[in-house]
């Protein structure tokens, strides 16, 4: 049911008109995958910092989410369908929120001249749910913990959308698939499959209680956020200087 709008509406897109490509030159021949990543070598900081960076947001949202069930359950005595309900109630209004503010904000801050606009924004996402992933475990009060959530929520959201601009801008048009491909292979395991199995593991192997959960929770913040944010702060020079070369490439070209 979920994936059928989806479906559906991929039929709009033989309605869209395929726009002119800008910046390519040569043939348009697809470029070897040895010489991509010789180009993501060039410039391995700016897009490693990119990749782990939104790793640990990945791996820290997607692990709460999929043991976020049972927290409400054990230490909210909540129903496990009422869970449900409610958290799709919220991830419905904060996560589009939380898309169109990293947007907004790596457009306003490149508009003001930072070249580093889109790193920025990135980073926002683990300053702003920082404080919330650190009380969250141990508010007592329902009401206000989903108020908490929420907030987080919205920050967890925000970088989707800016982590692949930020990619597209600092790539030449030829690469920019292959370079997608990587980072999303990076978040998928980094993110998507560590972050779940490290909230498990602590729970498990290192706490030995199931009710200790709320500290699991803890644990994975207390990697993922000083993690991202160093991870960015790393790499935005970088980033920036990779913008201004790909500008003046641009520029040179024409495109």
């Amino acid at each position: 049911m979920v994936g059928l709008p989806g479906l559906l509406l991929t039929v709009l897109m033989f309605t869209i008109k395929e726009p002119p490509r800008k910046g390519a030159t040569g043939t348009g021949a697809s470029i070897p995958v040895r010489d991509v990543l010789k180009y993501f070598g060039s410039k391995a900081r700016a897009y490693s910092s990119i990749c782990i960076g939104v790793s640990m947001n990945a791996a820290l949202g997607f692990g709460s989410v999929i043991f976020l069930p049972f927290f409400f359950v054990r230490y909210h005595q909540m129903a496990p369908a009422d869970v449900g309900i409610t958290f799709g109630l919220i991830s419905l209004v904060t996560g589009p929120l939380g898309l169109l503010f990293g947007g907004w904000l790596a457009d306003r801050l490149y508009k003001k001249g930072r070249k580093d606009a889109h790193i920025l924004a990135l980073m926002a996402a683990p300053l702003g749910f920082a404080i919330p992933s650190f009380t969250l475990p141990f508010i007592q009060d329902t009401t206000t913990a989903w108020v908490v959530l929420a907030f987080s929520n919205f920050f967890i959201n925000s970088p989707s959308g800016v982590a692949y601009a930020s990619l597209q801008i600092i790539t030449p048009n030829q690469m920019r698939g292959q370079i997608i491909s990587i980072y999303v292979m990076c978040t998928s395991i980094i993110g998507y499959g560590a972050g779940p199995f490290a909230l498990g593991f602590f729970t498990d192997y290192i706490f030995g209680d199931e009710m200790k959960l709320n500290l699991s929770f803890l644990l994975l913040a207390l990697i993922t956020v000083p993690v991202g944010i160093g991870t960015f702060l790393w790499g935005r020079k970088a980033y920036a200087k990779a913008v201004e070369e790909e500008e003046a490439r641009l520029k040179a070209i024409g495109g």
